[in-house]
């Protein structure tokens, strides 16, 4: 019993692990020219109970398995604990001079038409992808999507917050992934595009 106790164990604990890491946040229309997508980020948060170290974990966008390379912070995310992957950090940076949590280079370019999107353990893993659908208060105005909550199906517009939220981990290990943004929901409040700098 004690051997089969332990193989359940290392069979199942990676995939829980893996289902705690979710996208709250996804800023996919920078007000202007986007030019190649420069000013697009998502936000990563671990919504598990256990530390979860996410460096070999894959950004998947526009059917490609995008790596991530840690730009600053730890690579670990704590229980409750957030992290950016940025387009180009550089960018985010100067979008957002005062961010100073964990920040992840990746390359990618996200359709401001809405497509599927997933953070992922490796190239097969689909537990954690969803297809964001834009919201009109939240193109081109400084505004991004936001997951409502841990367990919610839906996001909404609202005023960009990399790296900080008020979401709470699980201690269940059981998050709902089956997530579809919900174009009626326009809680709303906009950030005007000469701001975006100086109050991230």
């Amino acid at each position: 019993m004690r051997i089969v106790g332990l193989l359940a164990l290392t069979i199942f604990f990676p995939v829980f692990a893996h289902a705690s890491i979710i996208i709250t946040e996804v800023m996919y229309d920078m007000p202007g020219t986007e030019g190649g997508g420069e000013h697009d980020w998502v936000e990563v948060f671990n919504a598990g109970e256990e530390a979860v170290d996410i460096s070999s974990y894959r950004f998947f966008e526009a059917g490609t398995n995008h790596a991530l390379k840690l730009d600053q912070g730890s690579a670990t995310l704590p229980s409750g604990g957030y992290a950016v992957i940025a387009s180009a950090t550089s960018t985010f940076l100067i979008d957002w001079p005062s961010f100073n949590g964990t920040l992840f280079d990746s390359s990618f370019n996200l359709n401001s038409t809405g497509e599927l999107i997933g953070i992922r353990v490796d190239s097969s893993d689909t537990t954690s992808d969803f297809t964001y659908s834009p919201i009109e208060v939240a193109t081109d105005n400084g505004s991004a999507l936001q997951r409502v909550s841990v367990s919610g199906t839906s996001f909404v517009a609202g005023t960009p917050s990399p790296g900080t939220g008020s979401l709470a981990s699980s201690s269940s290990g059981s998050l709902d992934t089956s997530l579809s943004p919900d174009p009626s929901s326009t809680t709303l409040t906009a950030t005007a595009p000469s701001s975006l700098s100086s109050s991230p």
